[in-house]
């Protein structure tokens, strides 16, 4: 396989780690194709499927898919279409090794029974090409299908990334915007305090012959607004939003590490902003803007004990439209978060075991002829 690989184009924005490509090339008489999926992985594992007759090029397709992709559980499996490597040849001795031996135990057994020739279909390697496999033609066709799956791939996360990174774009908006009305809120709380201190002091001095001195309340309302003054708290966010933005924006695939950082620090600072507010129109500003995760995540939490980091995970890639893959042991609660996860968000939520007979019709439903109607009806999955 030639050295050659389309490394993936460098983009602005930052990419999902989901997504899929197909790409294709000739082969022989026929064509060699290979299908890319690719979803949510903290490290790159790339998992290789070649038929038996290209079986021997499964690593430096492997190789060629870590050059191009950096992240992500990428699943690689290639197809034969047509006459790739000639019509199939029987190999005669082996047939009749099979079939000497279906016999044998035949005679054993009981005799006299007919041994039929479709047993030999269950051989495995019985057929095989008959023409010489050309390996170097195969390599060079394996690399330009897996070229052109790898750049579909790279292409559907670049489409994604910018969908997921509008969205993130919307929700920093929205912050920014509640940001602003606490900003514009701190002259007036301190300000209020001042009323509300002035007021309190006068009730308690109507009925006594004692001056209320302006120094002390000044005093007393300096103390305060240093207490609650929450100027560099709003200086970070800000700080961590423009990052968040930065990185949006720039060209780092591998930026999801940074982003869930900053994320962390905001819900730090808007923590600490709550702490230190004592005006209710701030502390309601704060709090809308942690109240609705932090409701989902407590009742989740009533139903997935243990487990607080993974409940926020989920819900996380949830509210950003995303794919979640959990892997676990058997019996740990798997299917009860999803099940949790879809009664507290008043969603569905259906579950399909991938059992061995398992057929598409079971999944995607089927149409039944039914004699009393004389009409197809169908069965959804």
């Amino acid at each position: 396989m030639s050295d050659a690989s389309t490394a993936p184009k460098e983009a602005g924005g930052i990419r999902s780690m989901t997504g899929h490509g197909v790409g294709e090339a000739p082969l022989g008489q026929g064509r060699v194709l290979v299908e890319i999926r690719a979803v949510n992985h903290r490290y790159l594992d790339v998992r290789v499927k070649l038929p038996t007759d290209v079986a021997e090029h499964g690593g430096a397709v492997e190789e060629r898919v870590r050059r191009s992709l950096r992240r992500g559980r990428v699943e690689v499996q290639a197809r034969l279409q047509g006459d790739v490597c000639g019509p199939p040849a029987l190999d005669v001795d082996r047939a009749r090794a099979a079939f000497g031996q279906l016999s044998a135990l035949r005679d054993e057994l009981r005799p006299g029974e007919p041994v039929p020739l479709s047993l030999l279909s269950c051989v495995p390697d019985l057929f095989s090409a008959s023409g010489e496999k050309d390996h170097e033609a195969a390599s060079e066709a394996l690399a330009l299908a897996t070229d052109a799956a790898c750049e579909e791939v790279w292409t559907m996360r670049g489409r994604e990334g910018e969908a997921l990174a509008a969205d993130l774009s919307g929700h920093l908006d929205a912050l920014l915007a509640q940001l602003a009305s606490v900003q514009a809120r701190v002259p007036e709380m301190v300000d209020g305090y001042r009323q509300r201190l002035r007021g309190r002091i006068e009730r308690l001095l109507e009925d006594g012959d004692v001056s209320l001195d302006p120094g002390r309340i000044e005093h007393e309302v300096a103390l305060f607004a240093d207490r609650a003054d929450i100027a560099e708290e709003i200086a970070r966010l800000s700080s961590h939003a423009a990052q968040m933005r930065a990185l949006l924006r720039g060209e780092d695939e591998t930026a999801g590490k940074r982003l869930d950082f900053l994320l962390q620090e905001m819900t730090r600072e808007t923590n600490t902003i709550g702490s230190k507010s004592a005006d209710a129109a701030l502390a309601q500003s704060v709090v809308e803007m942690k109240a609705a995760v932090s409701r989902t995540v407590d009742a989740l939490e009533q139903v997935i004990l243990g487990k607080p980091q993974e409940l926020r995970l989920a819900l996380a890639c949830l509210l950003a439209q995303g794919h979640l893959l959990i892997e676990d042991v058997p019996g740990v609660g798997k299917t009860t978060l999803a099940l949790a996860l879809a009664r507290v968000l008043g969603l569905e939520f259906q579950r399909i075991q991938f059992t061995a007979d398992l057929l598409p019709a079971d999944v995607l439903g089927v149409s039944v002829f039914e004699s009393g109607s004389n009409a197809f009806r169908f069965h959804p999955g």
